[in-house]
């Protein structure tokens, strides 16, 4: 499964090398994206998102997750889901705590989710009913598995979190 994701996002930044040349725009992918443009997001992001703007990284990581302006790819999303929430990015933290609830694209881990909402809510994002969902499927002893993994995360500065 590694090597299937990794194939995947090698072969997503080089897919993006071609609109590297040309200058991208954040809020243009977003206006394309919101007016059902897809392939013009993807145009916009896809190379922002190589180059390692989170923003960029979570919406692409949405994109894949929906299917929209792409095939769906549960695989995929987690990806670009996981480098944005490497780098503090709360809402890229949130899409990785769901797909960790759900088993989407990752083996299901309720301690993986709750850990992954706890830094979003640590980083500004309100996902506590999320949590707090996930919080109620969990035994005491998984709770303070993921508080303490949270912790670690934090602390390693997003270096040791799974």
């Amino acid at each position: 499964m590694k090597m299937h994701k990794s194939l995947h996002a090698i072969a997503l930044v080089f897919s993006f090398l071609p609109f590297a040349v040309q200058a991208q725009d954040f809020g243009a992918g977003l206006d394309a994206f919101s007016s059902g443009d897809g392939q013009a997001a993807l145009r916009e992001w896809g190379p922002l998102a190589a180059q390692g703007d989170p923003r960029a990284q979570f919406w692409l990581g949405r994109m894949y997750a929906i299917g929209e302006g792409v095939n769906q790819d549960y695989i995929v999303a987690v990806d670009w889901y996981r480098r944005a929430a490497a780098q503090g990015f709360a809402i890229g933290q949130r899409g990785l705590g769901q797909h960790y609830a759900y088993g989407h694209g990752v083996p299901q881990d309720y301690v993986l989710a709750h850990m992954w909402f706890d830094i979003a809510l640590e980083n500004g994002d309100y996902v506590r009913e999320y949590r707090d969902f996930i919080e109620r499927r969990m035994t005491g002893s998984d709770i303070s598995k993921a508080l303490k993994k949270a912790h670690i995360c934090l602390e390693s500065g997003y270096r040791t979190c799974e």
